[in-house]
């Protein structure tokens, strides 16, 4: 594992041996980080909330999430999630392999989102909204 000396990382996180983690960032103890996945600095990733059901924040292999991001747990992403700068993703969100989120955007949670979804820089995604491949 490749983690810069100044991120926090749980003992209790499951990060696999090739994950990399930038200056400054935070990974909680509930989290699954799978092979190849890139986190750049200052980023928060599982944060935790009473809005979820407990389940862990899983990242999907060969991911790429850039400085600034904060994703709570309880969500799922397939493989190859990229995200822009400053992304914030909420709680119970589901997206599929492939998925890209553009800088400054949100997902304000309980959402389901399919595979290779595109979205651009500013995209703002209410809760419990759907979309499809």
């Amino acid at each position: 594992m490749s983690f810069h000396p100044t991120a926090i990382v749980s003992d209790r996180a499951n990060i696999h041996s090739s994950v990399e983690i930038g200056p400054y960032s935070i990974v909680y103890s509930n989290v699954e980080i799978a092979e190849g996945t890139k986190i750049g600095s200052n980023c928060e990733i599982g944060l935790p909330t009473p809005l979820g059901d407990g389940s862990p924040l899983k990242i999907g292999a060969s991911s790429v999430i850039r400085s600034h991001s904060v994703f709570y747990e309880c969500s799922t992403f397939g493989e190859r999630l990229t995200t822009g700068h400053r992304v914030t993703v909420r709680e119970l969100t589901k997206a599929g392999d492939g998925f890209q989120i553009g800088t400054l955007s949100d997902i304000q949670g309980h959402c389901r989102i399919g595979q290779y979804v595109k979205f651009h820089s500013n995209v703002h995604v209410g809760q419990h909204t759907t979309i499809e491949d």
